[in-house]
């Protein structure tokens, strides 16, 4: 089991990454909630964070213009990018979803992905930086109650999203960014 505050470490710029290149390249991001998991003696154990979007079905994959499939890619990819960029080496536990992602709408490796995020990172390093700083205070809140149950809790919404990084509608429907 990775040590708490090593999975949070890696896990902020992680899907800082996700968040930003996904709203910028216009893959409708809605939010980050963060799975509080306690153990046999009630202790704090590393939950998942979970960016809140839109995955491609494997059923219409065929169908689906090569647009949306490129930017769902560099989005997965934002995932190791985040961590590429800050310098913190990401688990592999969470590297091992973004691969299983990426596998329903590519061959490209999830490596390859995240060089081209982390050229999208890099232009928008202040948001970037901003997300950071916003996952980090959010996670510190929730967890400041020790009495926090076990539970999925929304760290970003939406609209908090949108004051730190305006999400690209271009791509998707306008319907889709509920």
């Amino acid at each position: 089991m990775i040590p708490l505050d090593r999975y949070v470490e890696q896990a902020i710029p992680h899907e800082a990454g996700h968040i930003l290149v996904g709203r910028i390249l216009g893959v409708p991001v809605s939010g980050l909630d963060h799975i509080v998991v306690r153990g046999p003696n009630n202790e704090l154990l590393p939950g998942n964070f979970a960016t809140k979007t839109l995955s491609p079905d494997p059923a219409v994959v065929a169908f689906t213009p090569p647009s949306i499939l490129e930017a769902y890619v560099c989005m997965t990819g934002g995932g190791l990018a985040g961590n590429i960029v800050s310098k913190v080496k990401a688990d592999e536990y969470g590297l091992e979803r973004d691969r299983a992602d990426l596998a329903v709408v590519s061959t490209q490796p999830l490596e390859e992905a995240a060089q081209q995020a982390r050229q999208i990172i890099e232009g928008y390093i202040d948001m970037f930086d901003n997300l950071r700083v916003a996952i980090r205070s959010r996670y510190t809140v929730l967890l400041k109650d020790k009495d926090t149950a076990a539970g999925r809790y929304t760290l970003l919404t939406s609209e908090q999203l949108e004051q730190i990084c305006p999400q690209n509608r271009k791509l998707f429907p306008a319907s889709s960014y509920k």
